[in-house]
């Protein structure tokens, strides 16, 4: 008789608790620290793309872009900035959720508010949660998803509200795909009108995903100012989607002298920041096999998957920055790790309550110890080295410069200053890696009014642009990661010392 109070009161703390991980979240860890000028990684890029209205790097991300869009619409002072709050918001939206869904999944109050506090301190987590990037608003969609996989009623509405929100996942992050076996696993467990409610989620989602796709068209008249081949037949568009997005589950950079797999970084960070969860997950695979069921199954499944996708985290051995930016990847494994987890905790049958409080306390005392140096990390509210260096290039070029440039940082950096902000329109940047494309050179063929003759061919050379851009008169710089062209006269000078001046 006294089981409904007792389980509504449960429930009202649960959620209490949710609210209050949410809040404090935003208020203490995220809000204070979301960057107010561009960083590493995408972030400038994106922010042009919301001010701006045209294409990001494929496969598009339509939902965030059409967000962003709105945001900085709504508040244009600062694209970037508004950006980073509102990853801010939702991954403190994402980390008072988790408390639902990972109570849920290893039925204790006590291990899924200690594993979503974990996750919510986690330098990843936070480093995601301050930066204008799209993990955040993946994150908040997943735990959305498994939330509503783990508690709603088997009805047509519900699997139509599944469905939108798996459709707007799958338009959004391609690492939808590592929790694909769990939410079936959850979604296959209740007895009755499985089939039905699988059909309708998946067609719903199917329509609602290739619906924001198709709206990329939209976009595509801006599709310039970031400088993508056009979208001129289905196969384009298929290529463009697929590219860097569903076609691969690596992060691969090609030519670098010496490569190193980040595997091990990921799962050795994991054991550090969660040590509890990660031995529990260990144990989830022997566990499947004694209390077979959907969900285990579906469990033990998806963390197979997160490990071969950390096998393919693979980026050149000695770039730093490169490696801390392959750190964005991590909180969504950790999710996957934590589910895992919760779903191997659930399974064990010896003195529940005595091995919650050991869990929580584990994990609470790994998460406090790391704290002080995590706060310290993931503070990009004072961090200004990536616009410090591209003022400089717009303050110190001279007069109609061309500068080749190959990193993100300043590709996309210096096209968010002069093109957000209209500083220096004269300066022409010329992006190294675009070169390859046709669409790309035949542009540059229009806008550097290039001698008469010039072929789009001959563009794919930086020696023989540098060349024909010299005979125009126009001073050239160029990063020194550039190759200097052979028989071409290198100059350091002026503020600009750090950069070849051909």
């Amino acid at each position: 008789m006294n089981q409904e109070p007792r389980a509504l009161s449960q429930g009202r703390l649960i959620f209490s608790a949710a609210v209050l991980v949410a809040l404090l979240s935003f208020w203490l860890l995220y809000f204070p620290r979301a960057a107010l000028t561009i960083q590493e990684s995408d972030g400038a890029e994106f922010a042009l793309v919301a001010a701006k209205g045209s294409l990001a790097h494929p496969p598009g991300y339509p939902l965030y872009s059409w967000l962003g869009q709105l945001l900085a619409q709504l508040f244009p002072q600062n694209p970037y900035y508004v950006l980073a709050v509102f990853s801010a918001v939702c991954q403190a939206l994402a980390a008072g959720i988790l408390v639902l869904v990972l109570s849920a999944l290893s039925g204790s109050f006590l291990v899924g508010l200690a594993f979503s506090l974990g996750w919510a301190l986690y330098e990843p987590s936070l480093l995601t949660a301050t930066d204008a990037e799209v993990f955040a608003l993946h994150h908040f969609l997943i735990v959305c998803v498994l939330g509503l996989a783990i508690g709603a009623a088997r009805s047509r509405r519900s699997a139509i509200f599944l469905g939108l929100l798996l459709g707007c996942a799958a338009a959004h992050q391609h690492l939808l795909a590592l929790f694909l076996p769990l939410i079936a696993g959850l979604c296959w467990n209740p007895a009755h009108g499985r089939a039905t409610f699988f059909r309708t989620s998946l067609a719903t989602a199917f329509f609602v995903a290739v619906a924001l796709y198709l709206s990329l068209f939209l976009r595509y008249a801006h599709a310039p100012e970031l400088a993508f081949a056009p979208l001129e037949s289905s196969v384009d568009f298929l290529t463009y989607l697929l590219r860097g997005g569903y076609g691969t589950f690596s992060l691969v950079l090609d030519g670098a002298p010496t490569e190193a797999s980040y595997a091990s970084a990921v799962w050795r960070g994991l054991f550090v920041a969660m040590p509890a969860a990660f031995i529990l997950s260990i144990l989830l695979p022997g566990l499947t096999l004694w209390k077979r069921s959907a969900v285990t199954w579906g469990a033990s499944a998806s963390l197979i998957l997160t490990w071969l996708f950390s096998l393919g985290l693979t980026v050149p051995a000695e770039n730093h920055e490169l490696s801390n930016w392959v750190m964005r990847f991590y909180p969504t494994i950790a999710l996957v790790v934590l589910c895992g987890a919760c779903v191997a905790f659930n399974a064990l049958r010896i003195r529940r309550a005595a091995v919650a409080t050991v869990v929580a306390v584990v994990s609470l005392a790994a998460s406090l110890w790391g704290l002080p140096a995590t706060m310290r990390a993931s503070d990009f509210s004072s961090n200004v080295l990536v616009e410090r260096e591209v003022q400089a290039i717009l303050s110190d070029a001279p007069n109609s410069a061309v500068v080749i440039v190959g990193s993100d940082r300043l590709v996309f950096g210096l096209a968010y200053f002069q093109r957000v902000f209209e500083e220096r329109a004269d300066l022409q940047v010329v992006t190294l890696g675009k070169l390859e494309s046709q669409f790309y050179r035949k542009r540059l063929i229009a806008t550097l009014d290039l001698p008469p003759g010039t072929t789009e061919e001959s563009l794919q050379d930086v020696g023989t642009l540098a060349r024909l851009l010299l005979s125009t008169h126009r001073k050239v710089f160029a990063e020194p990661a550039v190759p200097v062209p052979q028989g071409l006269q290198v100059e350091r000078q002026g503020a600009l010392n750090r950069w070849i001046q051909f």
